[in-house]
C-alpha cells in the first residue's frame, strides 16, 4: 500500500508559523485529562479559598 502523500498523525506538538511564544502549539490534550485538570484546579482554588476565608491575620497596627 502507498502512503505516501498521506495525512500522518502528529504525536509531538512543532512549532507554528510565527515567533516567540506565540509560534508554539499547545500540547494535545484528551477530553478526559482536560476535565481532570479543570477539576483539580477548581478544587485547588475552593481550598485556597476556604483557608484565607477562615485564617485570622493579625493586624500589623494594633
Amino acid at each position: 500500500m502507498n502512503t505516501e502523500g498521506t495525512a500522518k498523525r502528529r504525536d509531538l506538538p512543532r512549532k507554528a508559523r510565527g515567533r516567540g511564544a506565540t509560534a508554539i502549539e499547545p500540547p494535545r490534550v484528551g477530553r478526559v485529562q482536560r476535565e481532570l485538570q479543570r477539576i483539580t484546579l477548581f478544587i485547588a482554588h475552593e481550598t485556597f479559598t476556604q483557608l484565607t476565608e477562615t485564617t485570622e491575620i493579625p493586624n500589623p497596627y494594633p
